[in-house]
């Protein structure tokens, strides 16, 4: 069995003190994103384009059992134009919940995201502000939709996933509360 922790320990032994510094620098960056991590549930669902309706088999031509000897030809029904909208009709061939984690991250131009990790693409994330704040604590949004798709998915290729609006604007509201449009400064910052 390969130990993991013992090849780290020599790879990071060998590293010069400039590499070392940048490494732990890396490691505590990403040890304070994921101090603002939480699970949350999602749905994911595979989507396929709708098969149209198999055609009728051929069936003989009447009359043939009791006519003169030839070749026995199967008569086919007339063929119908097929509807673009059935061809291209999309459907849910799998539905199945799993846990992803959402977090808080910087960004290099001084804003913030927000990411999910584990995803159908492994880091859906959205650029966090106050319009995107509004945007998830619209009522109207959430009646409309009660589950918010971080990725809306491509038919056989990409899963389409939603997570809960009220699990991504509680954790927002929780983390983030000036962002949002309803909240009072609180009297020391006044």
């Amino acid at each position: 069995m390969v130990d993991f922790k013992k090849l780290h320990d020599e790879w990071y032994a060998g590293l010069d003190d400039e590499a070392r510094a940048r490494v732990d620098a890396a490691a505590a960056r990403e040890a304070r994103f994921e101090a603002t991590a939480v699970d949350v549930e999602a749905v994911f669902e595979r989507e396929e384009y709708a098969r149209a309706a198999p055609a009728p088999a051929a069936r003989p031509l009447a009359g043939m059992a009791f006519g003169p000897r030839r070749p026995m030809v199967a008569q086919r029904p007339p063929a119908r134009k097929p509807d673009p909208a059935e061809a291209r009709r999309v459907v849910v061939a799998e539905k199945r919940t799993e846990t992803i984690r959402m977090r808080i991250e910087d960004r290099t131009d001084g804003g913030e995201i927000l990411r999910f990790i584990g995803g159908p693409t492994g880091h859906e994330a959205y650029r966090l502000d106050a319009d995107f704040c509004a945007m998830v604590a619209d009522p109207e949004e959430k009646r409309a939709r009660p589950r918010w798709y971080i990725c809306a998915g491509t038919p056989g290729r990409w899963e389409a996933c939603s997570v809960a609006h009220e699990a991504v604007e509680s954790y927002l509201r929780e983390r983030r509360p000036e962002l949002f449009p309803d909240h009072a400064p609180s009297p020391g910052m006044r």
